[in-house]
């Protein structure tokens, strides 16, 4: 927004993310982070556009695959800036098995229906990481007790406390993931 008007902003990047939807962003000092989302696939890639500069940079690149030390593709996710120097990215949506894509898990014979199944067979997600801007790099903190149960479409507002709505996972999903 500018001067009450909206206006194309011109990048000066060569490298520009690619087209997605669902993703999840947020702001941190000068820079817009983009994390995961659909676009041919989950993925699971992290970009940064300095809002000085107009330059897009790639900080994390994971691709269509899950990473090891980085988040799993996903998409309907929050990324949470805590103001500093973190980001932090709860819940989601994602492949049942990170190391297939979502076709390949829901093979099904009715040309139609393989577009539904597949994301039929998307898992919801419950898991958090912390991406330290400084080092460039993800850790995945474990929850210790009863932790939320999986959801997608959610909001993740940072105050003093995180607070988390959206889609939940069906209640025998919650309970599984709580190990109950």
């Amino acid at each position: 927004l500018f001067r009450g008007m909206w206006r194309t902003a011109e990048m000066n990047s060569l490298a520009l993310p690619p087209m997605r939807s669902k993703m999840a962003s947020t702001v941190l000092g000068t820079k817009l982070y983009l994390q995961g989302g659909l676009g041919g696939g989950s993925i699971s890639a992290l970009w940064s556009l300095d809002l000085a500069t107009m330059r897009w940079e790639q900080c994390m690149n994971g691709g269509g695959h899950s990473m090891r030390g980085q988040p799993a593709p996903r998409s309907a996710h929050t990324l949470t800036a805590d103001g500093v120097s973190s980001l932090v990215l709860f819940g989601g949506q994602g492949n049942l098995d990170d190391e297939q894509h979502d076709v390949d898990i829901c093979k099904e014979k009715k040309p139609n229906a393989m577009q539904v199944r597949a994301l039929a067979c998307r898992a919801m997600r419950n898991d958090l990481w912390h991406f330290d801007v400084d080092a460039g790099r993800w850790v995945e903190h474990p929850f210790v007790g009863k932790w939320p149960s999986p959801r997608r479409g959610h909001t993740a507002t940072l105050v003093e406390r995180c607070e988390l709505g959206g889609q939940c996972a069906p209640e025998a999903d919650a309970l599984a993931a709580a190990g109950a």
